[in-house]
């Protein structure tokens, strides 16, 4: 195990490299010689979000119509048959599952972007939005030999 200057849950920094973690293991190591271009700044959250802000447009929309559906032939149709509880609640699960998913997809914060030769890494740091962890972070980026050259701070 590696003593780690800088760890977060999904990378690390040690004195010649950059760590890319998963569940606390290095699964792979970039050296500060390869990499191009640091930037810490603000960005989208998820990866792929505007797939899943499709699907919460979606999902939103089906629970919002089902919705008015149901409400309409329950209190203004003249046609009264019976109804069941499955009618009711019909529209409330894509309802709730369409608004996280906008909601997820629309989130903002601070990310950190990692260019190396023909990859680039995004990794959110949200839970590093404490003042303390980011200013270690980009103290530490600042004042390595390797990384001062190449980290912008754009937040």
């Amino acid at each position: 195990m590696l003593n780690y200057t800088f760890e977060s849950d999904q990378f690390a920094l040690s004195e010649n490299s950059f760590h890319l973690l998963r569940n606390g293991y290095n699964y792979e190591t970039i050296d500060y010689i390869d990499i191009e271009r640091i930037k810490l700044t603000k960005g989208r959250q998820i990866k792929n979000w505007f797939l899943v802000l499709i699907v919460g447009i979606g999902l939103s929309g089906f629970g919002i119509f089902t919705a008015i559906k149901v409400v309409y032939e329950f209190f203004f149709s003249d046609n009264f048959h019976l109804f069941y509880i499955e009618q009711f609640l019909l529209p409330i699960f894509p309802l709730l599952l369409g608004l996280y998913s906008l909601y997820s997809a629309i989130k903002t914060g601070p990310i950190l972007i990692l260019t190396t030769k023909g990859k680039t890494f995004t990794f959110p740091i949200e839970d590093l939005k404490d003042e303390p962890k980011i200013n270690t972070l980009t103290t530490i980026l600042n004042q390595h030999k390797h990384t001062k050259s190449i980290f912008s701070l754009d937040i």
